[in-house]
């Protein structure tokens, strides 16, 4: 199959293979329901759902809540009984939480004591690129002298090790997230354009595997 064709075939069946993948994944998010009262209109999980469809439209919460109401089959499948206010949506994006990092690249651009101490104190490997003559000294940040040793004892084992050499590949899934959802984030504040991006991300990572079962790959 050819590029051309298998692009055609991932975008026309983009909106089903975006939620039944988003669907997937929420279904691995930890939701728990009290003993007593009711249970709530709105689960976490369909409301994670609703914010990757909203992220993929691009349109603003509004706009988008209210097109909800004419999308009865899609609710059902949610298992909710009316769209949630704009409001519910918005904030539902406050209890989004990503800590399964494993390891952060950059180049020798980026290393200093108190990112490389940041990283490790995150639980993920710092895989940043080592400058020359620098000092080994932790000066408080233990993070920081563990990475330099280990890259001193051998730099070419270090690389192989932690696939330093695909670094590169991040800045192309940069470019690719750029151009599919724009470079901007509507969240004013800090974590919720933190969360904005993961979203981006995780419909990024769809699309692609979509794309490439389109091409046989």
């Amino acid at each position: 199959m050819s590029y051309q064709s298998s692009y055609d075939t991932a975008r026309s069946r983009h909106y089903q293979v975006l939620l039944d993948g988003l669907i997937k994944l929420s279904n691995m998010i930890p939701f728990k329901t009290s003993p007593f009262g009711r249970p709530p209109d709105f689960p976490l999980p369909a409301l994670f759902v609703l914010l990757g469809l909203k992220s993929d439209s691009g349109l603003i919460y509004r706009i988008f809540v209210a097109q909800l109401g004419f999308t009865p089959l899609l609710l059902d499948r949610l298992g909710l009984k009316r769209p949630p206010s704009y409001s519910v949506l918005q904030q539902s994006l406050k209890r989004v939480v990503h800590r399964s990092l494993q390891y952060v690249y950059g180049d020798k651009a980026y290393i200093s004591r108190k990112d490389v101490q940041y990283i490790h104190d995150l639980g993920a490997y710092p895989a940043l690129g080592s400058k020359k003559r620098l000092e080994a000294w932790s000066r408080g940040y233990r993070g920081y002298k563990e990475l330099i040793r280990e890259y001193r004892r051998d730099p070419r084992e270090w690389k192989k090790k932690h696939s330093y050499g695909k670094r590169s590949l991040v800045e192309t899934v940069f470019g690719m997230v750029k151009v599919r959802s724009g470079g901007g984030s509507s969240p004013r504040r800090y974590k919720e354009q933190r969360r904005g991006l993961l979203f981006k991300v995780i419909l990024h990572n769809i699309a692609r595997l979509d794309f490439l079962e389109c091409d046989g790959r």
